[in-house]
Order: C-alpha cells, then sequence, then structure tokens
C-alpha cells in the first residue's frame, strides 16, 4: 500500500459513512461500513492481524468513501453496495435471497398480503422466517379485520362476503373511512398491539352499545371476539418468555452457514438457514457480524435479543439495529440458562444444514452414491435406492412411506403411501413386513424384476431388517440389497451379518443414507398426522345430527378448527350460511359434551 493512499486515509472525515477499497483497476476489493471514517479506515493500515487483511493490503490500490448522516445510513447503504458489486473480500451470502414479510397494501382500499417484494407498501413487517406461518398471518388477518382477498375489485360480492370474511368494498357495504380504519386495525396487531386494540376496541363497544348503537357494538363484538381467539391460539402455542433470535453458525472450507432460530415468548416460531461463501481465514466474530449486518439491514421488525455465539465487537451494528427498532437491541453470547439452550439448538441445526448443503454439492458429482457403493461392499453404484419408515399413534393410524432417490436426488414422483392393513398396532418389524410384501409383489406383477431398486432402505434395526429381508426372500429377491439405519447409533445393519457396520459421522455415504431415512420419517409422519387429523374432525363434527359434508366444510372455512367451532357463541354459528338455531344448539350442545 503506497504513501499516497495511506495519506488518503488519514485524510478521510470522522462521519459516520461506507468505504471502499479498490484494485489498480478500480474494482472494488472491500466494503465496509463505520461510525468515524477516519478511524476506522486507518486501523487498516497497521500489522496485519490474518491473511486475509495481509492479502487486501497488497492489493489495495485506491480507496472511496460516502459519508452520511447516520450509523443506521451508513448500514443500510454498505448492504446495498455488497449486494450490487460482491466484493470478493466480503462474506457473500451465497443465495442472496430475499425474505417474505407481510405487507399492507397502498390501495384505496388496502389488503395485507405476503409479499417479498419490499417496493411500494404503505406498511411493511418483516422479515418472517418462515413462508408457511407468514402467508397463514396474512390469511388470519384478512379473515379477522374483513378486508379484501381479491386483487382486482369485483363487480358484485363473493363468497368471503357471506361468510362474514370480507366486508365487501366492491359493493359499497362498508365506506372508505370504516374500511381504512379496519385496515390500520391489522397494521397494529401486526405491530404487537393485539392486546391493546382488543382493550380499545372492547370501549368502543361499550360506549357504543350505551348509546344504543347495536349494529355498530355487535360488530365491534364480533372483531374483539375473533382478535382475542387470535391471541388466545398464540398463547396456547407458546411458553411464557423472552423474545429474540438466536444465530447458530457452522463452518468448512470456505463456506459456512448460519441458522436463525426465531424465539418468541419462549417459544420457537421459526427457523432457516442461510449460506455464506469468502469465509476461509475469517475469525468467527467477523462473520458474526457480516451476517447480522446483512440479515437485518431491512428488517422493520427486530427482536430486543440477538443471540451469537462470540461476542461481537462492532458497537455500530447493535446501535444501528437500535435505532432502527426504537428502542434497544442487545447482541450477546450467552454462556448459560435457557439462552443458550436455544443457541445450541440454532448451532446443531446450522452443522447438519451445512452438512446437507455439502452433501448435495457431492450428489452432483456422484460422490456420496460412489461412496456408499464402497461403504456397503455393493458390486455396482446403488443409482436407484428406495427407503420405507413406519409411523404410528400410539399404535393407532399406523403407516408406512416410501421414498426414492435417483443418482442420489429425491425422486419425488416415485413416493408412496400406505395404510397398514394387517393386525399387529404399533409392531414396526410387522407393518414393515407388511409394506415391503406390498410393494414388491407389484413390481414384480407390473414391472418385473428388473425394475427392482439397487439398495433398499429400512429405517430400523435387526428386526425391521430381518422382516424385511425374509419377505424379500420369499418373493424370490433375496439378493437385492438391503440395509437398516438405527436411528440411536446411526449403525447399518445388514441381512445374516451379526455386528453392525459403522461410518464416519462425516462421511457422505453415511449423510446420504441419513437423508433418505430423515425423508422417509418426513414423509410417514405427515401422512400419519393427516390420518388422524382427518378422524379426528369427522368423529367431531359428521357425528352432529343436520352436520353434512358441505355444513362442515363452512364451519371450519368460517372458525378454522373444530375448537374455533366450538368457541364460537350460537348467534356467531348462525352467521354461517346454511346453518339453522337447531342445528347451531346442536353443535354447541355436542361439543360442550
Amino acid at each position: 500500500m503506497d504513501e499516497a493512499l495511506r495519506a488518503r486515509a488519514r485524510n478521510l472525515p470522522r462521519d459516520p459513512g461506507v468505504y471502499l477499497w479498490k484494485d489498480a483497476q478500480g474494482r472494488i476489493l472491500y466494503v465496509g461500513k463505520a461510525q468515524d471514517l477516519r478511524a476506522r479506515v486507518t486501523s487498516y493500515l497497521g500489522t496485519p492481524a490474518d491473511e486475509r487483511l495481509a492479502q487486501l493490503q497488497a492489493n489495495a490500490a485506491g480507496l472511496d468513501f460516502v459519508a452520511v448522516g447516520s450509523i443506521k445510513e451508513a448500514l443500510i447503504l454498505e448492504q446495498n453496495l455488497i449486494k450490487h458489486h460482491r466484493p470478493p473480500y466480503n462474506v457473500l451470502l451465497v443465495d442472496d435471497k430475499t425474505y417474505p414479510y407481510i405487507a399492507v397494501t397502498n390501495e384505496a382500499y388496502p389488503r395485507v398480503v405476503y409479499t417479498r417484494d419490499l417496493e411500494d407498501r404503505a406498511a411493511l413487517f418483516g422479515p418472517f422466517p418462515d413462508a408457511g406461518k407468514a402467508k397463514r398471518i396474512a390469511q388470519m388477518l384478512n379473515r379477522t379485520f374483513q378486508l379484501r382477498q381479491c386483487r382486482v375489485l369485483p363487480a358484485r360480492e363473493c363468497l368471503y362476503f357471506h361468510l362474514h370474511q370480507c366486508s365487501a368494498p366492491c359493493i359499497g357495504a362498508v365506506t372508505k373511512d370504516a374500511y381504512g380504519e379496519q385496515a390500520v386495525q391489522a397494521a397494529r396487531f401486526l405491530e404487537g398491539e393485539g392486546a391493546t386494540l382488543s382493550r380499545q376496541l372492547r370501549r368502543d363497544m361499550e360506549e357504543d352499545a350505551k348509546a344504543e348503537r347495536f349494529e355498530r357494538a355487535a360488530q365491534l363484538r364480533d372483531l374483539v371476539a375473533a382478535i382475542d381467539s387470535v391471541l388466545e391460539r398464540q398463547r396456547a402455542a407458546s411458553i411464557a418468555g423472552r423474545d429474540y433470535d438466536a444465530i447458530g453458525f457452522a463452518q468448512r472450507d470456505d463456506r459456512a452457514c448460519a441458522l436463525v432460530l426465531v424465539v418468541r415468548d419462549g417459544g420457537v416460531v421459526g427457523h432457516e438457514p442461510h449460506f455464506l461463501g469468502g469465509v476461509s481465514g475469517e475469525p468467527l466474530s467477523r462473520i458474526v457480524s457480516a451476517f447480522v449486518s446483512r440479515y437485518y439491514a431491512h428488517a422493520t421488525s427486530l427482536p430486543p435479543e440477538i443471540l451469537v455465539p462470540v461476542r461481537v465487537d462492532d458497537d455500530a451494528v447493535e446501535r444501528a439495529l437500535s435505532d432502527r427498532r426504537g428502542s434497544r437491541v442487545r447482541v450477546r453470547a450467552p454462556e448459560r440458562g435457557d439462552a443458550r439452550g436455544f443457541l445450541e439448538l440454532a448451532e446443531k441445526n446450522a452443522r447438519l444444514s451445512l452438512d446437507q448443503e455439502f452433501l448435495s454439492r457431492e450428489r452432483r458429482g456422484s460422490g456420496a452414491v460412489e461412496a456408499l457403493q464402497r461403504a456397503l461392499g455393493l458390486t455396482e453404484p446403488p443409482e436407484t435406492v428406495e427407503a420405507f419408515d413406519v409411523s404410528h399413534s400410539k399404535g393407532q393410524h399406523t403407516v408406512a412411506s416410501m421414498v426414492v432417490l435417483r443418482d442420489g436426488k429425491p425422486f419425488k414422483a416415485g413416493y408412496r403411501r400406505f395404510r397398514i392393513r394387517g393386525p399387529g398396532g404399533g409392531d414396526d418389524p410387522l407393518a414393515m413386513r407388511e409394506v415391503v410384501r406390498r410393494r414388491y409383489e407389484r413390481v414384480l406383477r407390473e414391472e418385473g424384476a428388473d425394475a427392482m431398486p439397487d439398495l433398499v432402505v429400512v429405517d430400523g434395526g435387526p428386526a425391521q431388517v430381518a422382516a424385511a429381508h425374509e419377505e424379500l426372500v420369499g418373493l424370490g429377491l433375496g439378493a437385492t440389497p438391503l440395509v437398516g439405519l438405527a436411528k440411536r447409533l446411526e449403525e447399518l445393519y445388514r441381512p445374516n451379518v451379526l455386528h453392525p457396520l459403522r461410518l464416519d459421522s462425516h462421511s457422505s455415504a453415511l449423510q446420504l443414507l441419513q437423508l433418505v431415512r430423515d425423508e422417509a420419517h418426513r414423509f410417514a409422519i405427515g401422512y400419519q398426522r393427516t390420518l388422524r387429523r382427518k378422524a379426528f374432525v369427522g368423529s367431531r363434527l359428521d357425528e352432529i345430527p343436520g352436520v353434512g359434508p358441505e355444513r362442515r366444510r363452512r364451519l371450519l372455512a368460517t372458525f378454522g378448527s373444530v375448537d374455533g367451532v366450538k368457541a364460537a357463541t350460537e348467534e356467531e354459528l348462525l352467521k354461517v350460511p346454511g346453518i339453522t338455531r337447531p342445528v347451531a344448539k346442536r353443535i354447541r350442545d355436542s361439543l360442550a359434551a
């Protein structure tokens, strides 16, 4: 670094801003932010603390800066420049994804929508780490505050109006001012003022009732009940506690994974992994600081605490986040207690996500498939793998799943689900015997032995492997390679082999087997829960005289669940199309029993 460049660094202003190191061709090497530009940039002029900084000093030939009014502005500008220029010495988010938000649209009659577009919105809330939850919250708010859900106002009212889920501005059933107040209330709910909003509306309802404005009071009563129901479901879904984001990190070679575990009121409500590149030789504290700055750069709502694995010596990040939130945001590294437990959970999942990401890269080159061939001593690479899992709930609703890998990648068109027909309830080996027999009897009947997979995997130990092997032998398929993966110690069991096989935990062969086993388990659990839910809904509503499939559908569409129907008053039930007073009374009596 020549003396002219050093002199420029020493003459920078002491304002907040962004600095850009450049090479001899003018390409940007590194973008950074600072509360004091001169103090921060001159810190680069001393003896380099690591090889990465030494390389930056050797390649730097130019320096530029942009002074701004606050560290908050510097943080946003820094992230915009990094995203646009992708400097080689910055830690970069590999996937460069946008995050899901909930927006109140900037329209004459606003809507609450799920979006990843940050432009042209009247109000924006997020980011949400779980896209599914963000969509469900948007739908719930539209129903609760009776906001329109159509993109273009129709010429006449739609079904949502008749289900009392829309106030129908399309036909003038609500004034523009009244509708605007509904949208404001939805925004207040998103800002965390649900309980305050409920209390205020309850006071308004009582005042309207005293003034004999009974229709308005009734509308407010229904809205308060809907808000309270949502708040109660939120309380029931979590345990009392604090709000924070726990961010776990894992690093391997030049890649890292940062996993954000979202904890609200003491309960985990979402998680999402993010992959970073260009981290080789970087200290963890710098990786953490870079990720926190990038992830929260455009956040419109922030938790009061962000938990990270190491202390971040960058007060500017904490000040900028606090400024954006409007109250203090702490970025801390907990050493004990529940906070440490959540952070360890986030770190564990970050390691798993990074392992899966590396495994995915290996699969693209068939590395894991070939490694599995070597580990199991197979004559050919297992290009087609079929894996089975059994799931039940205390012996009830026993199901099985089969998932397929082709060339190490999930082949979802080949997935199959089975309802176990035979006796045995919670007998996993007996259920495994049935599903293997049914699967390969059909393969032989419809396609022939040439269509058999290169490897069969079962979730379980010696008992499950023996059951599956006996069925394969009975079908004349005993030569088909078969292996069982037991969860407790991740041991591999093979037919007629006394001792289990143990592979290194970092082995791509083991990781591929874990991937297919876990996918089979996920698929089975999902099917089993679906059957359980259908059985529960049917048993509670279908047994009520006068409630057929259509009335049941309308009830669930209106109240969201059987519990919602149970909590509804008789007058609320009567608002559902097709529900008469005698039927409403029977519903109340049956569900209360």
